[in-house]
């Protein structure tokens, strides 16, 4: 547990900035950069002065690239403890049979599926990349400033819930954030619309029904996340877009040479944050 008081621009605080007991998992990346290594062979009691600097992309745009002091102090220093591997544990997962055996087997199930899901993901967009690098559109203006409004009303949204005050943000400030990444799914939605159009694909019933049920195979009642997908027919929409996507990324990968790599499961589940 820490306690922390932050200034930055010559002592001003500023939303934020303090905080009481807060839990620090040293090594998750909850704070900025050099916080946490700060922290580290500190003791319960120890204190903290740390100089340190705002991302040049920080979510809050009056604090991003300024320099920042803060003063902490560790109230608790405490250490993980593995649990025992009983029932107990076991039924907190959704495990009530097979003991031990039938957890290890749940639990690789599970990774397999992520693992699975996350080579898909990076599959799909590198094919995406080449496809974007490869063609040359003029994009039509106003979509590409819908989509920009549409992400800075997300972002706004992400940051609100991760605690940031409502006079922090100011959307506009945002625009040149977002000109971008707008106008690369501007371009990718353009061309893969052309590309299922041409290759005539359209979205399979029983894939679409695969596809809900491996997404619904993750929770605890996947019978009811099914229904829910169902029920409504713009949820469902959205599964049947899923589907065109990835019949177009096959189709395009079926035409292209493809150059298998070797990757770790570390780097292919949180890629660019491992060492590899």
């Amino acid at each position: 547990l820490v306690t922390f008081h932050g200034t930055s621009d010559q002592y001003e605080p500023f939303d934020g900035g303090v905080a009481s007991d807060l839990e620090i998992v040293l090594g998750a990346g909850q704070m900025i950069d050099g916080f946490e290594k700060g922290l580290l062979n500190k003791k319960a009691g120890d204190g903290a002065e740390l100089k340190l600097k705002f991302p040049a992309n920080y979510q809050v745009e009056k604090l991003a690239d300024k320099d920042v002091e803060f003063t902490a102090r560790i109230k608790q220093v405490a250490v993980p403890v593995l649990p025992e591997l009983d029932d107990e544990f076991f039924e907190k997962f959704g495990v009530e049979t097979g003991g031990e055996e039938g957890f290890r087997t749940e639990v690789r199930k599970n990774t397999e599926r992520e693992r699975d899901h996350s080579l898909k993901r990076r599959f799909n967009a590198g094919v995406l990349d080449k496809v974007s690098e490869a063609n040359e559109l003029i994009l039509p203006r106003t979509l590409v400033e819908a989509e920009m409004a549409r992400m800075q009303q997300q972002a706004v949204q992400s940051m609100l819930q991760r605690g940031a005050l409502p006079g922090d943000l100011d959307p506009s400030s945002m625009a040149d954030k977002f000109m971008e990444p707008a106008q690369k799914r501007v371009k990718l939605g353009l061309l893969m619309a052309e590309v299922i159009k041409s290759a005539g694909i359209t979205a399979d019933r029983a894939k679409v029904r695969g596809l809900v049920e491996s997404m619904a195979s993750s929770y605890e009642d996947p019978a009811a996340i099914i229904k829910w997908h169902y029920e409504d027919p713009r949820r469902l929409q959205q599964i049947e877009t899923m589907c065109l996507e990835d019949e177009a990324v096959s189709w395009i990968a079926e035409r292209a040479q493809i150059n298998e790599i070797s990757v770790s499961f570390d780097d292919l589940m949180n890629p660019g944050q491992t060492g590899g």
